[in-house]
């Protein structure tokens, strides 16, 4: 294979999920791209759509990583929020460090 190849280094249901992990990888150095099905944005056929995250062959082993990490540090993050109660008084789930309600930060974020 190529090393300047591209491969799919992940694929997402949601493209705005696959545009977000692009940016992790943007932010680290590793150009990438997101690929789409050509059936999203029509209706019931959205279910079956993926958009795909490619890299060159070359740094794949370096965008699985970066990305497994990225995963690893919000699903640590989400864990340590509680659920709570914000000043405008709605109960937000745990994990969510704003309000869905009125967008005010977790008081017991630094």
């Amino acid at each position: 294979m190529h090393p300047e190849e591209l491969v799919i280094v992940q694929a997402f249901e949601f493209e705005d999920e696959a545009h977000l992990a692009r940016s992790v990888l943007d932010a680290e150095g590793i150009d990438s791209k997101v690929l789409g099905s050509e059936t999203a944005g029509f209706g019931s056929l959205t279910n079956d759509a993926s958009f795909q995250l490619v890299v060159r062959n070359d740094l794949y082993e370096r965008a699985k990583q970066i990305l497994e990490q990225a995963a690893q540090q919000q699903e640590e993050e989400e864990e340590a929020i509680p659920a709570w109660k914000c000043e405008c008084g709605a109960e937000v789930d745990e994990g969510f460090a704003l309000c869905w309600s009125c967008g005010k930060p977790w008081p017991g974020a630094v």
